[in-house]
C-alpha cells in the first residue's frame, strides 16, 4: 500500500515534508517512512552567494537540517540543481556499495556563457564525486550521514556552518 501511495509523488521532490499518511498514527509512520525515503528523489537547490559561489538555497538548508540520521541514511535519490536546472543527479545503490551520476546536458540553460557552464558543471560533478567517493569508502556500516550535508556544501563552494 505504502508503496502504491509513494510512487504518485513526482520523481523528485522539492523541500518535501514527511507524506500526510505518516501524520495518521505511530505505525503508519514507522512502516511508510522508509519508504518514502528510500523511494523518493530529493531535490538540493543551489543558489549563488554574493561571491557567485554555489551553496545550498535556505529552504533546502533547512529541510536538510531536519533529517534525523535514521531518514539520511534510507535516501538513494538526490538531484543537485540550480535555478531549476538539473546539473547532477545521484541515485546510490541500496547497500550503498556503489553510486551513479548523471550529468544532464543542460549547461546553455544556466545563464552562462557555454565555456563557463561546462567548467561549472564539471566542478559540481568533482566536487559530488568526491564526497559519494568517501561515502562508499567508509568503514563499518555505510550509509548516507548527516554530517555529508557539509562536506557537499564544502565542495560546492561555500561551507558557513
Amino acid at each position: 500500500m505504502y508503496k502504491n501511495y509513494v510512487a504518485a509523488f513526482e520523481d523528485y521532490v522539492s523541500i518535501p515534508t514527511q507524506p500526510p499518511i505518516t501524520r495518521t498514527n505511530r505505525l503508519l509512520r514507522k512502516e511508510a517512512l522508509p519508504i518514502f525515503y528510500q523511494s523518493t528523489g530529493f531535490l538540493v537547490h543551489l543558489a549563488r552567494d554574493r561571491s557567485a559561489r554555489l551553496r545550498f538555497s535556505d529552504a533546502c538548508m533547512a529541510f536538510m537540517f531536519s533529517l534525523t540520521e535514521h531518514d539520511c541514511a534510507l535516501i538513494r535519490n538526490l538531484r543537485f540543481e540550480i535555478s531549476r536546472v538539473a546539473l547532477v543527479d545521484v541515485n546510490i545503490s541500496e547497500d550503498y556499495s556503489a553510486y551513479k551520476l548523471n550529468v544532464p546536458s543542460l549547461a546553455s540553460r544556466m545563464g552562462l556563457d557555454e565555456k563557463m557552464a561546462k567548467q561549472e558543471l564539471h566542478a559540481v560533478k568533482q566536487g559530488i564525486e568526491k564526497v559519494m567517493e568517501e561515502i562508499i569508502r567508509r568503514e563499518g556500516k555505510v550509509m548516507l550521514e548527516k554530517d555529508d550535508t557539509h562536506s557537499f556544501r564544502a565542495v560546492l563552494g561555500k561551507d558557513d556552518r
